[in-house]
């Protein structure tokens, strides 16, 4: 909430925090308990750290990484965290950041030309070979093709 008093004002005061995140927390629950699919898309943003500067003052720099915005709490309540990027050859593509699949396998599988539907194909691909107690395979055309030969 922007105050009429300060209009400049652009963040939010701690207290004003509780609320959005305690409604946040309810829907990824809900949403679990409920055996659905939850979207929730973020901005990524600089990371900063605090580092000492010339003259012995402590300052906070970008540190070259990217982290997401918003509720910090995200990726921990989600059970997948993808990144949509534009890979090297400029083409869009899905990076799988974190899964909750129990396979570190999938983590930074790179999805080329991604739609839902594949995205969706891979993670559930996935899911059906470990419940199979087989290792997941790391091209995400072999994941599918592993699950379609069970």
């Amino acid at each position: 909430t922007i105050r009429k008093d300060n209009p400049g004002r652009s963040q939010l005061q701690p207290e004003e925090y509780r609320k959005p995140n305690a409604d946040f927390k309810a829907l990824a629950k809900l949403t679990k308990i409920a055996k659905k699919n939850l979207v929730m898309i973020f901005q990524e943003g600089d990371k900063y750290v605090t580092q000492v500067n010339d003259r012995g003052r402590k300052e906070s720099v970008a540190s070259g990484e990217m982290q997401h915005r918003g509720w910090n709490a995200m990726a921990y309540e989600a059970d997948v965290v993808l990144k949509m990027e534009l890979g090297p050859d400029k083409l869009p593509q899905v990076v799988i950041k974190e899964t909750g699949l129990g396979s570190t396998v999938l983590q930074n599988m790179v999805i080329p030309e991604p739609t839902w539907t594949k995205v969706m194909a891979v993670l559930g691909a996935a899911a059906k070979i470990r419940r199979a107690g087989l290792g997941v395979p790391n091209d995400p055309d072999m994941v599918i093709a592993t699950a379609e030969a069970l």
